[in-house]
């Protein structure tokens, strides 16, 4: 039959002299070794950065999180396939010097070094700056859920905060207290405002109502004025109406209850100039989803990130921290190509 066929395996051969004839100079692989030869990480906080003058030698954290970057970056987090991956995968025998660390070693190179990731996933961001290669002028934010490494018996209790978790997102996005703080700090944010509808649809819309700032007040549809009557702080809410509304012509359609009381948020204003930034200018919020929406969608279906492998919040810090840089890498070398990233980094 006639087949293409392989060489003999019992056939002696005189492979490549050098392990690095293994890995082609395009290789993202070079990039993650340079990007993490350039870390300080004794500054950055890592465990064993620098060794004991006695006792057992231990692994270089330079090595250990070389591993982690390349693994998250080809759908590999799990320490044990990573062991496996030490003695199999040319790019990592090149990557860790043919060292050939245990599973136990790899995990707990994470767990101990939670905060020190978070550093060093910072530093990235700070390369970048330097380099050029963040503007900085507009910058989107969003959030996403990945499932936790939790046991089975705590799936009840997730699944009930899950459920205030969506409560929460509902009206965390468009936050006035925090578009207040971005003024204070010259920052300027546009949020979509989430309507939340107070009266029936056949009743007169809270929109009709004309706030008065000199006169700290509102005007309602029939020009009578309602002057501020309290206050909720817990929901930074200030509340309006007037005595009189049973004897108005337009109770039927305003407030067949008897009173009508209208609401303004402590922070109004800010919200107002919010939402006439999005008015002037529609594409924002499409910008916004280039930037800041892709990045969540490739790290679940591209780099697979799609569940925390370690438990815990400070479990689950560690580990977006090695996967931020695992995609941020991956999209400055789609961008600038590996030789022009190691030129930055060298």
């Amino acid at each position: 039959m006639r087949h293409i066929e392989g060489a003999d395996r019992m056939q002696e051969s005189l492979l490549p002299e050098s392990l690095d004839d293994y890995v082609a100079a395009d290789d993202p692989v070079r990039v993650i070794d340079a990007y993490v030869d350039t870390l300080d990480l004794h500054a950055l906080g890592f465990d064993k950065a620098q060794p004991e003058q006695t006792g057992r030698k231990p692994y270089n954290p330079a090595d250990l999180l070389k591993l982690y970057v390349y693994g998250y970056l080809y759908r590999v987090s799990s320490s044990r396939r990573l062991e496996r991956e030490c003695a199999r995968n040319t790019e990592v025998m090149w990557l860790l010097w043919r060292l050939r660390p245990d599973f136990k070693t790899i995990a707990d190179f994470r767990r101990d070094n939670a905060v020190a990731l978070r550093a060093a996933c910072a530093a990235f961001v700070q390369f970048c700056r330097r380099g050029g290669l963040l503007g900085g002028k507009r910058v989107g934010v969003d959030g996403s859920r990945s499932k936790a490494a939790a046991l089975e018996r705590l799936k009840r209790r997730d699944e009930r905060l899950e459920r205030f978790e969506q409560a929460m997102d509902a009206e965390g996005y468009a936050n006035g207290e925090h578009l207040q703080r971005c003024e204070d700090s010259a920052m300027t944010a546009t949020v979509p405002r989430r309507e939340i509808p107070g009266v029936p649809a056949d009743r007169i819309p809270k929109a009709q109502f004309r706030h008065d700032a000199e006169r700290d007040c509102f005007v309602c549809p029939a020009g009578e004025l309602l002057t501020r009557l309290r206050k909720h702080d817990d929901r930074n809410l200030h509340v309006y109406g007037r005595e009189g509304c049973e004897t108005c012509p337009l109770r039927p359609l305003c407030a067949p209850s008897g009173r009508r009381t209208v609401t303004r948020h402590y922070h109004e204003a800010a919200y107002e100039r919010s939402q006439a930034r999005l008015r002037a200018d529609p594409t924002l919020m499409r910008q916004r989803m280039a930037i800041v929406e892709r990045p969540f969608a490739l790290n679940k279906q591209a780099m697979g990130f799609r569940r925390f492998g370690c438990r815990g919040l400070r479990g689950a810090q560690a580990d977006m921290a090695i996967a931020v840089p695992g995609y941020n890498l991956k999209a400055m070398i789609a961008r600038l190509g590996v030789k022009r990233m190691l030129a930055a980094l060298a």
